[in-house]
């Protein structure tokens, strides 16, 4: 689930900022593209890229937080739970 989550938003961070339709442009329309439009079209894509992996990195690391800070006796709560049912 976390997996399809990451996924999700990295996604929408990326669309978010113009980077998906930045990149569907460079793909589908390359050849017609001047140099000034394709600078400004890679810029817009790794700005949005960028920003997604930020965001990511800072998911991660509310994990991260998130496990430090947890209550010592957590695991051994869990494995009595788990022979007692």
């Amino acid at each position: 689930m976390g997996q399809s989550l990451s996924v999700a938003v990295a996604g929408a961070v990326v669309a978010t900022l113009g980077g998906a339709a930045a990149g569907r442009t460079l793909a589908s329309d390359r050849q017609t593209l001047s140099g000034a439009q394709r600078a400004a079209l890679q810029h817009t894509f790794v700005t949005g890229l960028r920003a997604a992996f930020l965001v990511c990195a800072g998911l991660a690391a509310l994990g991260v937080l998130a496990t430090l800070v947890r209550r010592p006796g957590w695991k051994a709560a869990c494995s009595a739970e788990e022979v007692s049912v």
